[in-house]
């Protein structure tokens, strides 16, 4: 049986379900993934918006009779694909094992659980009552419920809640078939569904930690698989370059003070290697903080500039780490373990104070860590020898990979060359009718952004289109510092006002599905990966063109990368990688066939630039006004919601 035989006319998915309609993009693409399944190919592929996507790569998976990963950006497209698409093809006889694997951190760890409670005995008051609060909560959890330990669904915790971090298990903290929960281990348990399975459904930030591990010749987290299939697949280099990074920070520090102290106290082990530790740390973190400064973003770091007492904190803090794991170099399966986390953080530490051939050095100073890291600047020397080097079969795919009308862009930040083989192209436009559901509205008669008078005009122009729509909107920012200015001048406006970080996400957006007339003042987290169908969401508005930001130090070393092979940075990076981020904005207005609604782009450049027309052009097909006329048009003609 072939993929186009279950998704197509008079199938057995339709013959399921009375209101499915084929869709021919989908069997198109369906065809292109079984081809790249069969036949050890590489294929990329753009499928808009309402393609059914996820479908036509999951048949021809589970009918490939290979063991296949999908992985996804997020968790939700996870669980989407586990808990209905999965269930819903096995109704079609479509049944293969299956396995959702999460990061580590998504899970319990019984033995972090145990050394919690056993903290409460000498823990200060404050502590006492948020250790309680906590260990009460998981208590009756592991007693209520059969699960799988996910601390997604931990009742009466939030996701922010510091203790949960203490809980949660890591790859770090990990003892292995030594510790004495082993066989009751929540993560072991996954591990060995992954065994079994033929079809691992995971995220990216799990696909690349594995692929992490297995650079340094340890073992994955992952079984061995025969192919690989990303969805949103545009997100793959950033979180490559998470991953293939080195990163030291306060709180990766902190961690590991607190799991030494635990270890050692229930080692009978002398903790002073710990304390000398604490107190160097603090000493050295301090002065980087003083070098970095408290501005936004990250700060590049030339390690030529370090000064002699910095060398000198440095130089204290190895010291420390030295002393600490050779402490812990004992006949003791958990102090080991800390042994070895001291080891690599020293290692670390090495790398991002002293520099490594292609990575880039950064600092960063937030509200509650200090963070410093080395990442690489080109992620495709990875990609090529750690991936597309031994698995023959990957699949990209995403609604936005194409740029100025093809896939040169995508194709070369992730290093697929011809050298690697065949690797097919497809790419499949949103069966969506744009230019009647949507309008593209670019506001021209403001300034350009770079104007000082720009935020406040942008702001009150902002509140007139509200008062055109009644609400129902998305306010996108590029930063922190517009997103407070446009909520600030929105609070008088009489709205069911939201802003980012007031509330969880997915407590936000429940509260915008329900109210109908809600308006979201966010950044960049929301600009994709957010779903919000119906009437609901009827006016995004985008406040400028999301390109990166040139003084970003991985920004900055990319740029110069390309132009020292002969290329263009605007052109050849920039203006792709705005293209790509301001096609995701746009794409949370349509989300289904029957939506209607406006893109507001505050950002007069989009039509007053050369470079408008890439932009524009990598956009859905939508009618575009200069003309705010013809957005009080478009609303009063949609009923006046």
């Amino acid at each position: 049986m072939r993929a186009r035989d279950v998704l197509g006319p008079g199938g057995p998915l339709q013959r399921m379900l009375p209101n499915y309609e084929p869709r021919e993009a989908q069997l198109v693409m369906a065809d292109a993934v079984e081809h790249a399944l069969r036949g050890e190919r590489k294929l990329i592929c753009e499928a808009g918006t309402g393609t059914g996507k996820t479908m036509a790569y999951l048949v021809p998976a589970l009918l490939s009779g290979r063991r296949v990963v999908v992985s996804t950006a997020t968790k939700a497209l996870q669980e989407q694909i586990f808990t209905k698409d999965l269930p819903l093809l096995s109704r079609l006889g479509l049944q293969v094992p299956t396995a959702l694997l999460k990061g580590m951190g998504n899970y319990l760890c019984l033995r972090r659980f145990a050394q919690l409670r056993v903290e409460l005995e000498s823990a200060s008051d404050e502590r006492i009552q948020q250790i309680f609060e906590v260990t009460q909560a998981v208590k009756q959890w592991l007693a209520e419920e059969d699960h799988e330990g996910d601390l997604s669904f931990l009742p009466g915790v939030s996701e922010r809640d510091p203790i949960r971090l203490e809980i949660a298990a890591s790859s770090e903290a990990r003892v292995g078939p030594g510790c004495v929960y082993y066989d009751r281990c929540f993560v072991t348990r996954n591990r060995l569904r992954a065994e079994a399975a033929q079809l691992l459904i995971v995220n990216h930030h799990l696909f690349f930690a594995d692929l992490a591990l297995r650079r340094g010749n340890a073992g994955g987290i992952l079984p061995d698989y025969d192919a690989v299939i990303f969805d949103e697949a545009h997100q793959l280099e950033e979180i490559a370059t998470e991953f293939f990074g080195f990163r030291v920070s306060t709180a990766r520090m902190e961690t590991l003070l607190r799991d030494a102290s635990r270890s050692f106290e229930a080692a009978r082990v002398d903790r002073r290697p710990i304390e000398v530790l604490r107190t160097v740390s603090a000493h050295f973190f301090e002065a980087v903080s003083v070098v970095l400064g408290s501005g936004p973003g990250r700060i590049p770091i030339d390690p030529r500039r370090w000064t002699r007492d910095h060398l000198a904190a440095y130089h204290r803090l190895d010291t420390a780490l030295e002393a600490l794991a050779l402490a812990a170099e004992q006949e003791h399966e958990e102090l080991q373990g800390i042994s070895r986390r001291v080891t690599s953080l020293r290692n670390d530490l090495t790398t991002v104070m002293e520099g490594a051939c292609g990575q880039v050095l950064w600092g960063e100073v937030g509200p509650r860590s200090v963070v410093l890291a080395a990442s690489p600047v080109q992620v495709t020397p990875v990609l090529q020898a750690r991936l597309f080097s031994w698995v023959g079969s990957v699949i990209f795919t995403s609604a936005t990979l194409v740029t100025r009308g093809g896939f040169a862009y995508m194709r070369e930040r992730l290093g697929l060359t011809d050298e690697l083989g065949p690797v097919d192209e497809l790419c499949l436009p949103s069966s969506f009718d744009y230019p009647r559901c949507a309008l593209l509205y670019v506001a021209s008669s403001l300034p350009e952004p770079q104007d000082p008078r720009f935020l406040q005009a942008a702001a009150d122009h902002v509140a007139e289109l509200l008062r055109l729509s009644g609400g129902g909107a998305f306010v996108l920012c590029t930063s922190m510092r517009a997103m407070q200015a446009m909520h600030g001048r929105l609070a008088s406006e009489g709205l069911d006002l939201m802003l980012q970080g007031e509330a969880p996400k997915t407590s936000l957006l429940e509260r915008f599905r329900v109210s109908g007339h809600a308006v979201l003042v966010a950044t960049m987290s929301f600009w994709e990966g957010v779903d919000v169908p119906g009437d609901a969401l009827r006016l995004v508005i985008l406040d400028k063109i999301p390109f990166p930001v040139p003084t970003d130090p991985l920004v900055a070393a990319r740029s110069a990368a390309i132009q020292e092979a002969g290329g263009d940075p605007f052109l050849d990076y920039h203006v792709p990688s705005a293209a790509i981020a301001l096609k995701q904005g746009f794409g949370r207005l349509i989300r289904s066939a029957s939506d209607r609604g406006v893109v507001a782009v505050l950002d007069r450049r989009l039509v007053a630039r050369c470079y408008g027309s890439q932009l524009l052009g990598a956009l859905p097909p939508a009618r575009v006004t200069e003309w705010v006329e013809d957005v009080a048009d478009f609303f009063a003609n949609e009923g006046g919601i």
